[in-house]
């Protein structure tokens, strides 16, 4: 679980516990490709605590010359910030990026903040590394470390309970579109209680809470991502998508639409597996029909539509690959949910 402001440059190693601040004076040499090498005088502080599960991480840049400090980079990645266990295991991953921000002006302090849930009875490690590499600044080096003492702290595990037909931990879905269109990505990365955000560059937010008469569901339009929707959306701003109990033949309406859960029980084939223990709900939308299977510990794998009710119904939506990004990026074996 994170959330994110504006930005840092950083690479450092800490084992926290509590809150604590350290503060170390660096010089950033940069190179550009028609000018001569620069210092910059730059001025860190980093705050790390912890409050139950959650594990608060700021890093802030001041920049004290008279001159921006740019940030330029190939990929638009500043840094990497990882939460590890005590043996090195990797908890979480974000990678911190320039957003819209491309310098650093005169005199100006920025921040970037990140939070993760580590949940469990033990100390665990904060790890940052500097991601800022281009062609144009070929080298932004850190003559010292940020922080040089590790900092010690204690989490707590507190038990979540586990939301049906969605994932209990961060996960990246694709989906294809058609036969072969295109692409969907669903990175699945907030969690709090009872709702479940993902994101995706074509639908924008997507938001899952589970309620004790069903799943509801609100898609907004966001280019970015970083809104935390779980902390402020109400079950009065969504839409009900599978009723509770799960008894076939239950209906319900939404506007103008129908809805209706056809089958409690059944068998689903995708690209990725057969997935069983599925669910079908039928949403009709004037003359337009479509077919919608979840599963319990994925959420949804397949949707079908059909024009009429004359045509057979054609597959819009299934799902080919579940990826887990922390694993992907240690360079470990993917796994992927139960699907029984």
């Amino acid at each position: 679980m994170k959330k994110m402001l504006i930005g840092s440059l950083a690479s450092s190693l800490l084992l926290i516990s509590g809150c604590q601040v350290g503060e170390q004076h660096v010089n950033i040499p940069s190179v550009k490709a028609d000018a001569e090498v620069k210092n910059y005088s730059v001025n860190y502080d980093l705050d790390v605590h912890t409050e139950g599960n959650k594990v608060k991480v700021t890093i802030s840049m001041e920049n004290k010359t008279n001159n921006p400090i740019p940030l330029i980079t190939n990929n638009n990645q500043l840094f990497s910030v990882k939460l590890l266990k005590k043996d090195g295991s990797v908890l979480e991953k974000e990678i911190i990026d320039q957003r819209d921000r491309k310098q650093i002006l005169r005199k100006e302090k920025v921040s970037w903040e990140v939070e993760f849930e580590a949940n469990l009875d033990d100390k665990v490690v904060v790890e940052s590394d500097l991601l800022l590499k281009s062609k144009k600044y070929q080298k932004y080096d850190l003559e010292n470390p940020v922080q040089k003492e590790p900092v010690i702290a204690t989490t707590e595990k507190i038990e979540t309970p586990k939301i049906a037909f969605a994932p209990d931990k961060k996960l990246i879905y694709t989906y294809e579109v058609g036969k072969k269109e295109g692409y969907i990505q669903q990175k699945f990365q907030n969690f709090d209680g009872n709702k479940v955000q993902s994101f995706s560059e074509q639908k924008g937010v997507q938001l899952y809470s589970q309620e004790s008469d069903g799943i509801y569901y609100l898609s907004s339009p966001d280019s970015v991502g970083d809104i935390d929707a779980t902390k402020f959306i109400q079950k009065n701003e969504m839409t009900k998508i599978i009723p509770y109990p799960l008894v076939e033949g239950t209906t319900w309406t939404v506007g103008k639409k129908k809805y209706g859960l056809s089958d409690a029980n059944l068998k689903v084939k995708t690209p990725l597996d057969t997935f069983d223990n599925c669910i079908e709900v039928t949403e009709i939308d004037k003359k337009v029909t479509r077919y919608y299977y979840y599963q319990k510990d994925i959420g949804l794998v397949k949707v079908k539509r059909a024009r009429s009710k004359f045509l057979p119904a054609k597959t819009e939506l299934q799902l080919v690959e579940i990826k887990d990004p922390i694993e992907k990026q240690d360079g470990k074996e993917e796994k992927k949910p139960n699907k029984k």
